[in-house]
């Protein structure tokens, strides 16, 4: 696909379980085992090197024991197509087990990483990670929960919580409606839903996600809004993105239109995120 380039993206939070997973090195001849760690309250990309999935899997891989002096991995999210990719720097390797450990399914593998070559790349985008090409917004505005009123005259009265909260309402344009509508329209974006035979079961198949299947797991998690910035997320540790939740009435009930009525390829979601009470992060 060469659509619109990936401008904005919303990373969904979720855990991941400790796994095991069997890397085979060509030239060394050696089979290893690697272990990638639980991390509670992962994202994809967006999040610093101790939650990021990307960042952990790298360093699972170069810790795999018994792995050869000189011998290097790295992981990457490609800013052009928000495809995940290995490289192996020293060697060829494969990892047939791959589409079907949590990490790998959960970066977009759906086949296995053979035969042995020097990199490979996923089939799919990530699966908790939302692109979109456009994002319009009024910018964030502090809500403080209040009962006022005022007098005749003119005076304000009532109480106030001491709490205020940060809140912003993005619009995402130009989602794709679904797998078969972003192929037809050659778009990079994440799809609004997922093809129909996994409408049953949103935020439990294999990879290709949409932002449905995003939203039906997003509940209790903090998310993580690139505004604009995702192309210098891929490879910044500095660039900043907005630590967020979803507001739960956008959870319950999801806002989606058409973006051009009568035209069903693409739709416009408009959502409500809420700032976190630490504001931002980096991927340091």
């Amino acid at each position: 696909m060469s659509g619109p380039a990936i401008k904005s993206a919303l990373a969904i939070g979720f855990d991941h379980a400790s796994e095991t997973l069997s890397l085979v090195l060509n030239g060394a001849g050696l089979t290893l085992t690697t272990t990638v760690p639980v991390v509670t309250g992962a994202r994809v990309l967006l999040a610093d090197s101790t939650h990021d999935l990307l960042q952990v899997f790298q360093a699972a891989l170069n810790a795999t024991p018994s792995l050869p002096g000189g011998t290097t991995f790295s992981v990457s999210i490609s800013a052009a197509t928000g495809k995940v990719s290995i490289a192996c720097t020293g060697d060829t390797f494969k990892m047939t087990g791959l589409a079907s450990s949590a990490v790998g399914a959960a970066l977009g593998w759906t086949s296995a990483a053979t035969p042995f070559a020097a990199g490979f790349t996923a089939d799919e985008q990530p699966k908790y990670l939302i692109l979109a090409p456009s994002r319009t917004s009024p910018g964030w505005s502090p809500k403080t929960p209040m009962a006022a009123a005022s007098t005749a005259g003119g005076a304000s009265y009532g109480t106030t919580s001491a709490t205020t909260r940060w809140e912003d309402e993005i619009v995402f344009d130009f989602l794709p409606t679904d797998p078969a509508a972003r192929t037809l329209v050659d778009s990079l974006a994440t799809p609004w839903e997922p093809a129909a035979a996994f409408l049953a079961s949103l935020g439990s198949h294999a990879a290709p996600w949409s932002v449905s299947d995003c939203l039906a797991v997003a509940l209790g998690q903090t998310c993580a809004l690139a505004r604009g910035n995702f192309q210098a997320l891929c490879t910044s540790t500095s660039e900043r993105y907005d630590l967020v939740a979803i507001s739960g009435a956008d959870l319950a009930a999801p806002r989606s239109a058409y973006q051009v009525p009568g035209w069903e390829a693409y739709r416009r979601w408009t959502v409500s995120l809420i700032r976190q009470t630490t504001p931002t992060g980096t991927r340091a």
